[in-house]
């Protein structure tokens, strides 16, 4: 018996580690959400920010100032673009690797669930016998 106890003891340590595999996900993404919204934000401002530059641009006529809002704005794009791709490439991995230690954790639940159920059914026909 000692030894289902045991077992059992396990089980439930598991399942409270996936509980909290769990909230982590949830937790991560908050994370990316709120990464994605800045990410957001900043783009809007530095969209807003190079329309205002053309535009002042435009009005002055100076070709110089046009050359220097183009070279802004490609600068601006790269940015946006870069920033944008990294957080992606960064949830991406933080949920593949969420992904693969829930899923590790789940067949290590499952293994141990058919190991206490066999020793169980072991253990209760030694006592019938």
């Amino acid at each position: 018996m000692p030894v289902v106890i045991v077992v059992l003891i396990v089980v439930v340590v598991t399942m409270l580690v996936v509980g909290a595999v769990v909230v982590i996900m949830l937790v991560v993404g908050a994370v990316i959400v709120v990464i994605m919204l800045v990410v957001l934000a900043v783009a809007v401002v530095i969209v807003v920010v190079d329309v205002l530059l053309v535009v002042i641009a435009v009005v002055s006529l100076t070709a110089i100032m046009i050359a220097f809002v183009m070279a802004l704005v490609v600068i601006a794009a790269i940015v946006v673009v870069t920033v944008v791709l990294i957080a992606a490439v960064v949830s991406g991995v933080a949920a593949a690797v969420i992904l693969v230690v829930f899923v590790v954790v789940v067949f290590v639940d499952t293994f141990v669930a058919i190991i206490v159920v066999v020793v169980v059914a072991r253990n209760s026909k030694a006592t019938f016998d």
